[in-house]
């Protein structure tokens, strides 16, 4: 018995600290950032981008390479050195790479195994019988060689050491910036409507709290009314007065309790929960915030700003990669071979690679260009409309940058002045209030009065608390602006 006391004891001092458990906003903006999945998205996005800042290089990584050919070739030939029949068999390997200031360079080792297989004798050219002199003074119909080649090709014109592959790598960085920048943008974002919702439910509560005083205050009024009317000191009237005055308060609170169901619904939805309640208090708005909190270091800079400026770069970009893709292509190339001699035996066909006594060098140049210079400067005068346009964009997101960061920090000062005002208004309200209240007190005021007084009195509460909601909304705005998150 002892234990399910003690145990059901447990459980309930358990819920009680649940229910009075405080929220506070950094507890849930943690929990926004953990279940959102908006939020969640835009973090990977960013993580990914910052993974993928160095991918440009990944063309420059040198690259193994391996190929095995076999080769059947029964074709008549007009060559009767090549024989009736050839059979080949070719395994290559190496590395190759490509270098950042236009260098394509390939070191293979290659080997071959060939068998011909002439006709012992030629009709065609002696006597039928009469030995093949092609065979019988010819090299062997099969043998073995072996080659090491380097290969090199270095542009000169088109993409002239390396300036096509700067631009791609740009470029990538460039769109990869306007990716991260406008992810961080959309959390900044959601993060700041998620303080504009926290902020909402508290000042709904508040708001309850606030109604629900009034109709407290309401309803003594009214049982001071029936009172007075039971004891004929007062019109029947003055009891209506109050009834008429309780219903119109439970209508208010009503709508207000109704305005906190709405609030905690957003307020779940941010953080992926279900429902609309909410466990748990949340924290009192701080004075501080409200009176002399300022807004974020960095000005007017915003991320979609810096999103449409990388857009713009980017565009530009574009531009000169096109310019740079259709320019004539000049390459030099060379090659050096080492190569074996034919030998019978695989061994030392392999072996004979690596010699210099039978080298082959060849050097060269290639040259091409476009001819239709006409539809390659359409497409390039369209790209460069296109990056005038994104530099259009960029401006006039400057220009909206600027200007709701000044109208914001005007309706800062403005919110604070009207807050100020209607604190003064609802305590020059209750003073009013509490007065009446005495004459009410003494039968020196009407029913009528002390009602309208304590409406009075009510209104400015609820004034106060939208001149508090729109501060706090403004603050939170404020927060897409600066550098931090």
């Amino acid at each position: 018995m002892g234990g399910r006391l003690y145990i059901a004891t447990w459980l309930l001092g358990v819920a009680s600290a649940a229910q009075g458990r405080t929220i506070s906003l950094d507890e849930y903006l943690g929990q926004v950032r953990q279940a959102n999945q908006s939020v969640r998205s835009a973090t990977a996005t960013v993580e990914a981008s910052r993974l993928r800042e160095n991918s440009s290089d990944l063309m420059f990584t040198p690259q193994f390479f391996s190929q095995y050919v076999q080769q059947i070739d029964k074709k008549p030939k007009a060559n009767l050195l090549e024989g009736k029949r050839l059979e080949a068999q070719q395994l290559s390997l190496g590395v190759q790479k490509l270098w950042s200031f236009g260098l394509q360079s390939q070191l293979s080792y290659n080997l071959s195994d060939v068998f011909i297989d002439r006709d012992a004798v030629s009709p065609s050219l002696l006597a039928p019988g009469v030995p093949n002199p092609l065979v019988v003074f010819g090299k062997d119909s099969e043998y073995k060689e072996a080659q090491t080649k380097l290969e090199l090709v270095q542009s000169l014109w088109k993409n002239g050491f390396g300036d096509e592959y700067d631009l791609q790598r740009e470029s990538l960085q460039a769109k990869l910036s306007m990716q991260r920048a406008g992810e961080q943008y959309r959390m900044r974002a959601i993060l700041a409507q998620a303080e504009i919702t926290y902020w909402k439910l508290a000042l709904a509560n508040e708001a309850v709290r606030t109604q629900q005083g009034s109709l407290a205050r309401f309803q003594k009024i009214r049982e001071w009314a029936a009172r007075r009317v039971s004891m004929q000191l007062a019109d029947r009237a003055d009891l209506l007065q109050a009834e008429a005055g309780v219903k119109a308060k439970r209508y208010e609170l009503e709508l207000a309790q109704r305005d906190r169901i709405l609030a905690q619904r957003a307020f779940n939805t941010l953080r992926a929960a279900t429902g609309d309640q909410v466990e748990g208090d949340l924290a009192p708005i701080p004075s501080r915030l409200l009176t002399e909190a300022r807004p974020p270091q960095g000005g007017v800079k915003r991320l979609d700003v810096d999103v449409a400026r990388a857009q713009e770069k980017v565009s530009e970009l574009e531009v000169a990669q096109n310019r740079e893709r259709f320019q004539p292509q000049l390459d030099l190339f060379g090659t050096v071979a080492l190569n074996s001699e034919q030998e019978s035996e695989l061994g030392k066909a392999a072996g004979g690679a690596f010699t210099t006594e039978k080298p082959t060098y060849i050097v060269g140049i290639k040259i091409a260009m476009p001819l239709d210079r006409d539809l390659i400067n359409q497409d390039r005068n369209g790209l460069v409309k296109a990056s005038e346009a994104a530099r259009y964009d960029r401006e006039q997101k400057e220009f909206q940058a600027r200007q709701e960061w000044e109208e914001l920090q005007r309706q800062l000062g403005d919110g604070r002045t009207r807050l100020q005002l209607m604190l003064e208004i609802e305590s020059a309200q209750k003073e009013k209030l509490d007065y009446e209240k005495q004459r009410f007190e003494r039968g020196r005021s009407t029913t009528f009065q002390i009602l309208q007084f304590e409406n009075d009195y009510a209104n400015a509460q609820l004034g106060a608390i939208k001149a508090r909601t729109d501060i706090l909304e403004i603050m939170a705005k404020l927060k897409t602006f600066g550098d931090a998150l």
